[in-house]
C-alpha cells in the first residue's frame, strides 16, 4: 500500500551559489561518498548535488520523518539506477517501509519524486 509520495525541483545554479558561497554546506548536507560521486569526471558537480538534495526533500515530503540530510543518503546501481541509504538515526522509523526513488536532470534543474509504500 502507498504511503507517501514526494517530488522536489531545485534550480541547479541556486545549489552551486550555495555550494561556493559556504564550504561547509557540502559538508553538513551531503555524505562523503555523494560529494565523490558528484565531483568525479563531472561536466558540472553541481548538477548532482542538486538532485542528491531534491531526492532528500522528496523523502522528507513522502515520509514526513525529520533527521540530519546526511542520514539519508543517494547511491546508485550499477545500471545508475538511484537509492537510498538510510543513516542509523533512521533505524526504527523506516523499518516496514519500502522507498523507491527516482532522479532526472538537465543543465537548469533537478528533480527527484519518492514514493514509499508499507511492506507486506
Amino acid at each position: 500500500m502507498i504511503t507517501g509520495i514526494g517530488t522536489d525541483l531545485i534550480e541547479v545554479e541556486r545549489v552551486e551559489r550555495v555550494c561556493r558561497k559556504n564550504a561547509r554546506f557540502v559538508e553538513r548536507v551531503f555524505t562523503k561518498a555523494e560529494a565523490e560521486f558528484s565531483f568525479r569526471n563531472k561536466k558540472n558537480p553541481y548538477m548532482h548535488l542538486a538532485a542528491c538534495w531534491a531526492a532528500k526533500e522528496s523523502f522528507f515530503k513522502a515520509t514526513n520523518i525529520r533527521c540530519r540530510f546526511r542520514d539519508v543518503e543517494v547511491t546508485h546501481e550499477s545500471s545508475g539506477k538511484p537509492y537510498f541509504n538510510f543513516g542509523p538515526s533512521l533505524e526504527g522509523k523506516i523499518d516496514n517501509l519500502r522507498v523507491h526513488l527516482t532522479i532526472s536532470h538537465i543543465k537548469e534543474y533537478a528533480t527527484a519524486t519518492v514514493v514509499v509504500e508499507t511492506a507486506e
